[in-house]
């Protein structure tokens, strides 16, 4: 990939486009951190589900202060801030967690944000990408990462709103139709379909043994010694008793790495960017939002790279 020729800003509008990750996130804050070291200040900033968080939190000059936060993350505290809403068709409501991080600019309207902002939801009704251009900035935000059955979604102009991750991880095409003319896209995604399969192998490379599933010695306790299920488990074999299952919470996010990087891949081959920075994060899980520290240092390092890249602006 060649170097992207930075030249006048009225010649060659930059645009950054930070993507979906949940927890890896935190990387988008060492992206930007690092951008700043280096003097570049990108026109255009365009984000999916967390990277709208982050990339909100830049446009408004509050980069430090939500990774002061991010850094002393609680998880107590977080639950706290947040709304429980079962019936409203999430558990949580981040209403009041976004005007937090946002604060005081939460309900600046997008429209009037310089960098120019934007970011992307998902319509539940049709299934379509929703870009966000306008309104109160925090109102856009948790739209953009409202993750379905965690985030109540966001009602706008007659629409229910949901994760942007879902339809468009990585929204190059977005920040081209604002007027970007040089793209600099962060993935999130990449190498997260097989986590699973790596995870395994480390485990097995470094002797761990496999377990039991988890009840099966207590369920042969407590059965009747006459059942029949008791007879049947008494003769299966210890090597399919130890298969490695997936735990629950191992379905639910694995299915959604799967779903993001298949889609995150089929959107930057339709549109690539100038430059693809992919922080290395995939052994970091979708709420992990802990471990920030090193999210943050996985986003500089990948920026830092990609650096020579860049040429500065003329």
């Amino acid at each position: 990939m060649s170097a992207i020729r930075l030249k006048s800003p009225d010649r060659c509008r930059l645009g950054l486009v930070l993507g979906s990750g949940s927890a890896r996130g935190w990387a988008h804050i060492g992206i930007l951190q690092e951008l700043e070291a280096a003097g570049i200040r990108p026109d255009i900033v365009v984000g999916s589900s967390i990277g709208a968080l982050v990339g909100g939190a830049y446009v408004t000059g509050g980069l430090a202060r939500l990774a002061d936060w991010a850094l002393a993350f609680n998880r107590l505290d977080a639950l706290r801030t947040l709304d429980l809403r079962i019936a409203n068709g999430g558990l949580l409501g981040g209403g009041r967690l976004m005007r937090k991080l946002l604060k005081p600019h939460h309900n600046d309207p997008i429209e009037t944000l310089s960098p120019r902002f934007a970011c992307v939801a998902t319509d539940l009704g049709s299934g379509l990408e929703v870009a966000i251009e306008e309104g109160p900035l925090h109102e856009g935000v948790l739209a953009s990462l409202a993750m379905p059955g965690l985030f109540t979604p966001v009602r706008r102009a007659e629409r229910f709103l949901v994760d942007g991750g879902i339809v468009d991880p990585v929204p190059v095409t977005l920040a081209r139709s604002l007027g970007a003319e040089a793209v600099i896209a962060v993935n999130l995604n990449a190498g997260m379909a097989n986590r699973r399969q790596q995870r395994r192998r480390q485990r097995r490379s470094a002797g761990r043994p496999r377990f039991p599933l988890p009840g099966v010695k207590t369920l042969l306790r407590t059965l009747p010694a006459d059942s029949g299920v008791r007879a049947l488990l008494a003769h299966t074999p210890q090597s399919a008793l130890q298969a490695d299952i997936p735990r629950y919470l191992d379905v639910v996010f694995g299915s959604i790495h799967i779903l993001q990087d298949y889609v995150t891949r089929s959107r930057l081959t339709a549109d690539p960017p100038e430059l693809l920075v992919s922080p290395a994060l995939q052994d970091m899980a979708l709420l992990e939002f802990h471990r920030a520290e090193e999210a943050i240092a996985a986003g500089r390092t990948a920026m830092r790279a990609a650096l020579p890249q860049l040429a500065a602006y003329a």
